[in-house]
């Protein structure tokens, strides 16, 4: 029996439960290339520096995110695994609406 990947793992609509969620995921795939702490990012999306951090922590478990630590800070950066970036491409533009109705 074959192992599975953790691409093939996930089910995005049970990891991406809340607002906050939804905001990292799209400011991460709207810019793959980003690197940054929980403070930064939760002020690119205007969220609490806590509820943030518990986000990145809970997408990095997930391999949406990957974890970057040194002994001073942890930064996040998007996943580099093709297979989750295409399931987050179709899981954005089929929820759309739905993070729109969040946004709010």
């Amino acid at each position: 029996m074959r192992k599975k990947l953790p691409s093939q793992e996930i089910n995005l609509r049970r990891v991406i439960k809340s607002n906050i969620d939804y905001k990292i995921l799209n400011f991460f795939h709207n810019s793959p290339s980003s690197i940054d702490t929980a403070r930064g990012i939760s002020t690119w999306i205007n969220e609490k520096r806590e509820d943030t951090r518990k986000s990145l922590d809970k997408l990095a478990k997930f391999k949406i995110l990957l974890s970057l630590k040194n002994r001073f800070v942890v930064g996040y950066s998007y996943t580099q695994d093709v297979n989750i970036v295409k399931k987050i491409n179709r899981f954005l533009g089929n929820n759309k609406s739905n993070f729109n109705k969040l946004k709010e």
